[in-house]
């Protein structure tokens, strides 16, 4: 899986949401909005992930791992679960494969 098939499948489920409530996106602009002055902007679920980092990390310093495994434990109907649903993701393989399953 590269970043274009992240993409595609995001903008996939993006038009099947806005469809689900009976409206279409000519122009669906860009996936991320960028930052807003020095921050950039989450979602409520994208910040219970990285509060729960600390837990997942211990008394390790916080690496990319344990944000994988963090976003692996979501749930629908967060948009990380359905992205990775949509991508064909084996969540028990990853955290197996992080050391965490």
């Amino acid at each position: 899986m590269d970043l274009d098939t992240a993409r595609e499948a995001l903008e996939r489920l993006d038009r099947e949401a806005l469809a689900s409530v009976g409206m279409t996106a000519a122009d669906p602009g860009p996936v991320f909005p960028g930052r807003v002055g020095d921050r950039l902007p989450l979602t409520p679920a994208a910040k219970a992930v990285f509060t729960g980092l600390r837990k997942e990390a211990g008394r390790e310093r916080i690496g990319t791992g344990h944000v994988l495994t963090a976003l692996m434990s979501r749930t629908h109907p967060d948009p990380a679960a359905a992205l990775f649903d949509a991508l064909g993701v084996d969540r028990t393989v990853v955290r197996t494969r992080l050391g965490k399953g």
